[in-house]
């Protein structure tokens, strides 16, 4: 049974934190006749949860093994592989083919990717319909799962009504590419909502599950729209239509930062980094490609979101204070008082 985390508010979820044992909170909640989204037994409503795990892999033989033997010790043992390779040529798809011998390969399924970029090719395994589970986790190559992250992911997402999307991310803790530690990733403090999805993504996507409904929308984006990330793009698609987002405050997993990551990092120096990024203008652009991606769903969305998403909409095209007001209606806030600022400041700018 797993101990109770630390985690902050989360969308959907009231008077109960979403990271609660699972067994404790089913026996607290749950009638003898009660049903779950992935399963009926009060034991363990977990037992009977599918998991289809999305690694999309490129050049990256180097630091693979330590993922794929992190899986491996998963204490939910429910769950299928299936990995996207995109044209490796420094031996990656060797090793995965020689998982595959010892795994099996119900267990372990090797895939060719598109050949246009990790974005791409995670969306090629989330439309592919030959994949199906209850939750589908997003995977990395090069980083290390702690033995109870799908375990958690569950906890965070068991209560959803099949039909109501969920997702589920963590905090990480990073690492160099000698494993060597290098902190937290930011704390997650305010609640997640629609109003902080439209200026942030809510962490790291190496650390996101989502459940079939969240997939669904993800899906239905038309394939020529531009995604600037997928796990923003799924916490804007959720929170759009009041889904539920499960943020655990403790990392689930080694996160390796093999390049320069200023978003993945806290203190001054990144914090600035980031608010001279917004200043520049970076920002447009990826608010230009976050609303045309989503120009189907949002008619679907709550109708305070929907509202919410045409004055940010109007914000980007005013400037001076206007912008600001408009920026405030529509709840639009980063997760630090700073970021916040400077947000607005880029608003009244013309820069977002």
């Amino acid at each position: 049974m797993q101990k109770r985390l630390k985690s902050v508010a989360v969308q959907g979820v009231a008077n109960r934190s979403p990271f609660q044992s699972v067994q404790d909170a089913a026996t607290e909640t749950a009638g003898p006749q009660d049903s779950f989204a992935f399963g009926n037994s009060i034991k363990d409503p977990t037992a009977n949860v599918t998991v289809a795990i999305l690694m999309c892999t490129a050049n990256g033989a180097a630091h693979l093994p330590d993922q794929m033997d992190s899986i491996a010790r998963q204490s939910h043992t429910n769950w299928v592989i299936y990995a996207s390779d995109d044209g490796s040529t420094d031996g990656t798809l060797d090793m995965l083919k020689r998982y595959q011998k010892t795994m099996g390969e119900e267990r372990l399924v090797i895939l060719k990717g598109p050949k246009r970029g990790p974005v791409a090719n995670l969306m090629s395994l989330i439309r592919n319909k030959t994949i199906n589970a209850d939750l589908y986790a997003v995977c990395g190559q090069s980083d290390v799962w702690y033995d109870d992250k799908l375990t958690r992911s569950i906890g965070g997402l068991i209560f959803c009504h099949p039909k109501e999307p969920g997702l589920y991310c963590s905090r990480s803790h990073l690492v160099d590419a000698e494993g060597k530690s290098l902190g937290k990733s930011p704390l997650i403090t305010k609640a997640p909502c629609f109003g902080n999805a439209l200026v942030q993504r809510l962490g790291n996507p190496h650390t996101l599950v989502f459940n079939d409904a969240a997939r669904k929308l993800l899906t239905a984006v038309p394939k020529s729209a531009p995604i600037v990330a997928v796990d923003w793009l799924a916490y804007l698609l959720v929170t759009g239509h009041e889904g539920r987002v499960a943020y655990d405050a403790e990392p689930s997993l080694d996160l390796r930062l093999l390049e320069p990551d200023d978003e993945n990092h806290v203190g001054l120096k990144h914090t600035l980094k980031r608010a001279r990024s917004a200043m520049s203008g970076s920002m447009k652009e990826r608010n230009d490609h976050n609303l045309e991606a989503l120009k189907q769903a949002r008619k679907r969305f709550s109708a305070v979101n929907s509202e919410r998403l045409a004055w940010f909409e109007e914000a980007r095209g005013k400037s001076s204070w206007h912008s600001v007001r408009l920026l405030r209606k529509a709840n639009a806030h980063r997760q630090s008082v700073v970021g916040s600022f400077v947000y607005l400041l880029a608003g009244g700018i013309r820069k977002i």
